[in-house]
């Protein structure tokens, strides 16, 4: 990763330097502030969008896998073809093609012209993130990067603290649409302030591998689209099963052609890395939990607790509320604790919230301060896994950073396919409320467990080892 083009000229100016460096962050953190924003604003308004197209539950895994889908799968590509087209210049086109797809998404006259237009915007949502946390991680020391990332994470969560009442508000006032419409300025304006605040970066990049990216991609998008069919009828589960199947082969092919090939798409040799591993992981579950959380909690709430979408979107802000002020204080706790560890005390604080909001939702309970509490310990618990995860999949030692921060974000934004597949599938096998978070709870202390014992090192490579 390579320095930005245009910090040398101002190098005996540290003033400047200073007002450049600021601008840079302001405008990346906006990027990431747009696209958290953008990726979460369906989720509590989701039963107004059904609601309108008169399509049932387990269908709208559609309009979520239909974003979290290309997103994820995309995501290592994308990554790859930032650099090659420069970053900035990626990073800016992405924002501002989900802004123009919001107005669309906002337009669409059927669901189906809906789902396309989430794809669409899915695919090119997967450049923001690799792209906003290579140019974080490239222009921050290593004394400052845990608390870059602390404020990425934290930023990342004030996106979804926004939209959640928002989302809720705009569509019980205006209608499901305003809700996509919301996010034009939002994103255009982001768009904006990285063409003009974040310098363009030269990057040498090998050539590209195409059969591996060709199988890695439709790979993962037949798998997680498999997951997604899977979730939504008795002929969906026939289609995702063959979809899934035919899309792990895919993935077979790409990672035998990418043994031993120094620079690939998919470097092999990162998953024998145990911090990496457990990022990966982490990062999984913590998005599949936030999906599972707050559609979940708010269908509750206005399906079975009689409640308006503004009042559930009022409630869902306790998670991603706590998961502002933790993420503030993540980087901090981790240069004084170790990322393991903080990682390890924020799966336990999400697997304990689940168990809280399993409680919580009994019938006729209604708005509870155990219901509110309980997503107030998931979000902390988020936001600690969060930032570590990112932390450790972003280590210098990584031998292809790019690689491995594409890798690790299709990881972790299929944790949101997975998330509202599991919700779709639940629900479609009425499985009720209280299960569905106690198994949610048992997943993540099983995650817990899992990485606590893999995780365990020597002493001597504890401190070099966070």
């Amino acid at each position: 990763m390579s320095a930005a083009l245009g910090d040398g000229a101002i190098a005996s100016d540290p003033p400047a330097r200073e007002r450049l460096l600021t601008l840079r962050l302001v405008a990346l953190l906006s990027a990431t502030f747009a696209g958290a924003y953008y990726s979460n604003i369906a989720l509590v308004p989701l039963g107004a969008v059904l609601d309108h197209f008169h399509t049932s539950v387990a269908l709208g895994a559609l309009v979520l896998g239909g974003f979290a889908v290309p997103l994820a799968a995309a995501t290592p590509v994308a990554a790859y073809a930032g650099e090659a087209i420069g970053l900035t210049r990626a990073l800016a086109l992405a924002v501002g093609i989900v802004a123009l797809g919001s107005a669309a998404a906002a337009l669409a006259p059927s669901f189906a012209v809906l789902v396309a237009v989430r794809v669409v915007q899915g695919t090119a949502a997967a450049v923001i993130v690799p792209a906003v946390l290579i140019l974080l991680v490239s222009t921050s020391s290593e004394r400052v990067r845990p608390l870059a990332l602390g404020m990425w994470s934290s930023v990342n969560s004030l996106g979804r603290l926004i939209s959640f009442p928002v989302g809720g508000a705009l569509a019980s006032a205006a209608g499901w649409s305003a809700v996509f419409w919301s996010a034009v300025p939002i994103c255009g304006l982001a768009s904006l302030a990285i063409a003009l605040f974040v310098p363009r970066r030269a990057m040498a990049r090998p050539p590209l591998d195409r059969r591996v990216a060709a199988s890695l991609t439709f790979g993962a998008a037949l798998v997680l689209g498999g997951l997604t069919a899977i979730a939504t009828d008795r002929t969906g589960r026939v289609v995702g099963a063959c979809l899934g199947a035919a899309g792990a082969a895919l993935l077979v092919v790409a990672w035998r052609r990418s043994r031993g090939r120094p620079g690939s798409l998919l470097p092999v040799a990162l998953f024998s890395t145990p911090t990496f591993v457990r990022s990966s992981v982490g990062g999984f579950v913590q998005m599949a939990m936030i999906v599972v959380d707050i559609t979940g909690v708010s269908l509750f709430l206005v399906r079975g607790g009689e409640a308006s979408t503004a009042v559930a979107g009022l409630v869902a802000l306790a998670f991603p509320a706590v998961m502002v002020v933790a993420s503030t204080v993540a980087g901090a706790a981790m240069a004084r604790l170790g990322g393991r560890r903080v990682f390890w005390i924020g799966l336990a604080l999400l697997a304990a919230g689940q168990g809280g909001i399993a409680v919580a939702l009994r019938p006729g309970a209604g708005v509870s301060a155990l219901l509110v509490a309980s997503l107030g310990v998931a979000g902390g618990g988020a936001a600690l896994v969060q930032t570590s995860s990112a932390s450790g999949a972003t280590r210098p030692e990584h031998r292809d950073g790019t690689a491995a921060v594409g890798i690790f974000n299709l990881v972790r934004f299929s944790g949101t396919a997975a998330g509202a597949a599991w919700l779709a599938i639940a629900f479609s096998v009425g499985t009720s409320y209280r299960a569905l978070f106690l198994s949610a709870a048992a997943t993540v202390g099983a995650v817990l467990a899992l990485t606590a014992v893999l995780g365990r090192r020597p002493r001597a490579l504890e401190r070099r080892c966070p």
